[in-house]
């Protein structure tokens, strides 16, 4: 499965991206909702809407701010890929 996240937008204490997951039929589900990463912990992350935190949304938090950490600009979009 692939698991995507698009930069919406960047306030002061988070990053907002569109999370996207691949759903069963391998068609891309783009309203799986907005994935929030803070600033200063990305491992409080969450997705709008949703009352489970889908791990394909922890994995790309995780890169996202990875990528953040090593230069400094939160990325315009990041995917993880689990077999």
């Amino acid at each position: 499965m692939i698991f995507w996240g698009h930069l919406e937008g960047v306030e002061r204490d988070a990053a907002r991206y569109r999370y996207t997951e691949e759903r069963e039929d391998g068609a891309p589900d783009p309203d799986a909702g907005i994935l929030v990463v803070p600033t200063d912990d990305w491992t409080a992350c969450r997705v709008e809407g949703r009352d489970d935190m889908p791990t394909g949304a922890v994995r790309v938090a995780r890169k996202v701010a990875r990528e953040r950490a090593e230069t400094g600009e939160w990325p315009a979009r990041a995917a993880w890929f689990s077999c």
